[in-house]
């Protein structure tokens, strides 16, 4: 993971500022991104500018609250002529307080799920991004829902419908409590990113710059893949209850550690990429 952390930029700082500079602008979020994967992804395809930046949540609901709900009010000032569209069924759960931040805000966990999928194909999210541009919104935050799990790349059945917002989608479970399952997740996992990365290099970003909007790629948290955490196992017998703290290996994200707030940040844009 990334060792230098010295000079580390926050994300919203660099949201605040592209949005109040440029005056046609899409800030492209992706979910859930392990910021080395996608650096080899961006090498393969070389793609030059790209930088790590500190994310305020290290999951979903930890991110929207604190870079949004609770952000200062100069920096709201400049969401309130923002279009959020959010494929993340946490940005319905939010809706009420994000009518308070922007401009529009465009749930699809409702409208665009995909019941065999289990989630909102990006396909979904840059139908309504291009329907936006075309209504005139000049500057969106467009929240895609990969390559976050369950994925799309792979068929296979016992997907969970994550819109119930209670349990983690089964692939983390199964990732954390086996070596085989962990290395099908990593594996799929970059697939699952490269797929969504060709999907905007394809569809998305060519059509935003040929409207004359700024670019800039980045993500909601971090993805873990299998790092030790302790845990609090009990074990009782018929005389003492005993407890004992042990490792156990975690994919996903659901503990607060500072690799889970270093997420990608890379304007696509020529005269941009070299700041």
């Amino acid at each position: 993971m990334v060792s230098d952390m010295s000079g580390v930029k926050y994300q919203l700082t660099e949201m605040y500022r592209v949005l109040r500079r440029d005056n046609h602008v899409c800030i492209v979020v992706l979910d859930a991104v392990n910021y080395e994967v996608f650096r080899s992804l961006c090498m393969r395809l070389n793609l030059q500018g790209l930088t790590f930046v500190w994310s305020l949540g290290y999951d979903t609901p930890t991110w929207i609250r604190r870079t949004f709900i609770e952000s200062p009010e100069h920096i709201r000032e400049v969401f309130s002529n923002v279009t959020y569209i959010s494929a993340n069924p946490w940005a319905h759960k939010f809706l009420p307080e994000l009518r308070h931040v922007f401009k529009k805000v465009i749930t699809l966990d409702t409208t665009f799920w995909d019941s065999e999928l289990m989630t909102v194909k990006p396909e979904s999210v840059t139908l309504v991004l291009k329907t936006r541009v075309i209504a005139g919104d000049r500057k969106i935050i467009a929240h895609y829902l990969q390559p976050h799990a369950p994925f799309t790349v792979v068929k296979y059945g016992n997907r969970i419908d994550i819109r119930n917002l209670k349990e983690p989608s089964i692939e983390y479970t199964l990732a954390s409590k086996s070596f085989a399952w962990r290395s099908w997740f990593k594996k799929v996992y970059r697939l699952e990113l490269a797929n969504v990365l060709i999907h905007l290099f394809r569809k998305v970003i060519p059509w935003l710059r040929k409207h004359m909007y700024k670019v800039y790629v980045t993500a909601d948290h971090g993805e873990d893949f299998g790092s030790l955490y302790p845990s609090m196992l009990k074990r009782k017998n018929p005389k003492v209850l005993l407890r004992r703290i042990v490792l156990e290996r975690h994919v996903g994200h659901a503990f607060d550690v500072p690799e889970l707030h270093l997420v990608p940040w890379i304007g696509l844009n020529t005269e941009y990429n070299e700041e």
